[in-house]
């Protein structure tokens, strides 16, 4: 098999929509990953793009979805521009953790999401910021 065609597709997320409207504005003011079409389902939601592919899908639920027990652990995005993101989560007051990886050549910023989600940014670490 091989495994150079095999990539992430998209993250979900399953929450009240509280939640899932404070987790579309954190996507969308922190990363510029912005909503755009999404199917007509029976929950509402959001599919949040970035490059034309919808990387994030929330969907807002009431209640916790049952039979899910899975050890899902992060999300990791390749990112660009890590001056700017700092920036926006400084301004926000959201709290993260930066690493300089200087063994393989990447800043990794880690954060949490407003659905609780950990996310890992990973940026280029000889990028210009």
């Amino acid at each position: 098999m091989a495994s150079e065609k095999i990539y992430i597709h998209h993250f979900s997320v399953m929450a009240p929509a509280e939640i899932i409207e404070r987790t579309m504005q954190f996507y969308r003011d922190i990363l510029g990953i912005a909503p755009g079409h999404r199917p007509e389902f029976s929950l509402p939601g959001y599919w949040l793009y970035s490059g034309g592919v919808p990387i994030i899908h929330l969907t807002a639920k009431e209640d916790r979805t049952k039979g899910n027990p899975g050890y899902f652990h992060h999300l990791a995005l390749r990112c660009k521009g890590v001056d700017e993101i700092i920036r926006r989560l400084s301004d926000q007051e959201i709290e993260y953790r930066r690493q300089d990886q200087d063994d393989v050549k990447q800043i990794q910023i880690t954060v949490i999401d407003p659905a609780g989600n950990l996310v890992e940014l990973n940026f280029d670490n000889g990028e210009n910021a």
